[in-house]
């Protein structure tokens, strides 16, 4: 916590609120000493006590008005991984010594600028959101100046570019697999991150193969079973998380290295006998031994 950065949000002109309390919980964050900042859009949604989407408003609010900054990770990163913002406190100062948005007060009155009634939670006229209201003569009436960043091109609403992205649709480990193959690529493609993770833990490359077999023969049901199969988006994510997590609990570290368990024995005798099954040839027939009377 920087009270230094806390005390120089409340005391700057910011507005609307809920952008100024947005400021405030990412000051509360600061580490005064290191200067990092990383808070994800969740985590400032939580604190401040509004939606995830006005927290992402009210954070390129900040960064539109040059109070925030960002220095790593802008789309966020990997999951688990949040922006690393930088707060400006000279802006800061500015805004104290303006109207909250750099420009200099129009008068002593204490009245609040036009623009400023207007601009709605979240959308500051310094990041240039709404378009403040002019008036069109003495009848009262009010016309609405066409914001700079609307499409040039006739036809083309602001709704349309805000439309809600299509749900990519949950299919079964088998359906999945089968439209991999359609497509050209690989189950798990030599690129994939669990080779390089297998590679920093050291397990086996034998192991891996191994669950990808179980994992395959787990989340692939007998079709005459009354049980419904698991459907994911991702099944290359699924699989990579099973092996992190253990899920099929093959193995286990022993010492320096990783030994079967005796699900994993289980699993590489089957694995066994079915490459040996698959090794035949239409016309071998196991070899059945009798004993013979004497």
């Amino acid at each position: 916590m920087s009270i230094r950065a806390v005390t120089a949000v409340i005391a700057s002109s910011l507005k609307p609120p809920t952008v100024k309390l947005t400021a405030v919980v990412l000051a509360d964050a600061l580490n005064e000493r290191t200067g990092q900042l990383n808070l994800s859009l969740a985590s400032i949604a939580e604190r401040v006590g509004i939606s995830r989407d006005q927290a992402r408003r009210c954070v390129r609010t900040l960064l539109e008005c040059q109070v925030l900054s960002i220095v790593a990770n802008a789309a966020g990163g990997a999951p688990g991984l949040a922006p690393h913002y930088r707060l400006h406190f000279d802006r800061l100062t500015t805004l104290r010594e303006t109207d909250g948005t750099g420009a200099t007060p129009t008068g002593g009155t204490g009245a609040t600028p036009p623009s400023e009634a207007n601009a709605p939670d979240g959308l500051h006229p310094c990041n240039e959101g709404v378009a403040p209201m002019q008036p069109t003569g003495g009848t009262g009436a009010t016309r609405t100046r066409r914001n700079r960043k609307e499409p040039e091109e006739r036809g083309v609403s602001r709704r349309d570019e805000h439309a809600p992205r299509r749900r990519i649709e949950e299919t079964t480990l088998a359906e999945w697999l089968t439209g991999e193959a359609a497509a050209g690529r690989k189950a798990v493609p030599g690129d994939d991150a669990i080779f390089n993770w297998s590679e920093r833990v050291g397990l086996p490359p034998e192991f891996l193969a191994l669950a990808w077999d179980v994992f395959k023969d787990r989340y692939t049901p007998d079709p005459a079973s009354p049980e419904k199969p698991k459907t994911y988006v991702d099944w290359r994510a699924v699989f990579r998380r099973a092996v992190k997590e253990d899920w099929l609990k093959l193995w286990m570290f022993q010492g320096n290295e990783y030994l079967l368990t005796t699900r994993g024995l289980q699993a590489r005798r089957a694995q066994l006998s079915n490459v040996i099954a698959e090794s035949r040839g239409p016309d071998d027939q196991p070899v059945v031994l009798e004993r013979t009377a004497t």
